[in-house]
């Protein structure tokens, strides 16, 4: 019959988690891709296999869900997703953020990477401490801005904005 080498864990699964705001496509394009992230990072950290999503267009302008429009427009979600996959690619390290702002959300990998999400829907600040890195400054990869890194740096967010970091 079954042997124990025939055991092995069902893979966790996480599909359909896509948001429609409705008809507020310059709110919701924006917002849709905050959550989205918020959602990859929940699934990283606890060990899902697999994400399926399944709209990756949207009859525009009157829907905001999917990756893009039905005219070839990018819509916000894909270019987080491009940026956010990019550099957390399968088999990358994950570290522990101790982060005590429960407005924000916080993804390190590999000691090079770092994504943070304010979730909150007002402009916020978060200050932000680097331990045990040799790295002097943050690279924004949405702007390419560098940020020199002091004992605590402090950083702006809007209203549910996405910020990938380089360390370098």
């Amino acid at each position: 019959m079954f042997t124990e080498s025939d055991n092995y864990p069902i893979p966790v699964i996480n599909s359909e988690y896509n948001f429609d705001w409705g008809n507020k496509d310059l709110l919701s394009q924006p917002i849709t891709a905050t959550w989205t992230a918020l959602a990859l990072i929940n699934q990283i950290k606890n060990n899902y296999e697999m994400e399926l999503f399944y709209s990756g267009t949207s009859n525009e302008p009157n829907r905001a869900y999917g990756m893009w429009g039905s005219t070839g427009n990018k819509f916000p979600i894909y270019n987080m997703k491009k940026i956010f996959t990019s550099i957390n690619p399968k088999g990358s390290s994950i570290y522990k953020d101790k982060i005590s702002n429960a407005d924000f959300d916080v993804l390190a990998v590999n000691k090079q990477y770092i994504t943070i999400i304010n979730k909150k829907g007002t402009s916020n600040n978060l200050n932000l401490e680097i331990i045990n890195s040799n790295k002097f400054k943050l690279k924004d990869l949405n702007t390419s801005i560098e940020i020199f890194i002091s004992n605590i740096t402090n950083l702006n967010f809007n209203a549910f904005e996405v910020k990938f970091f380089e360390l370098i």
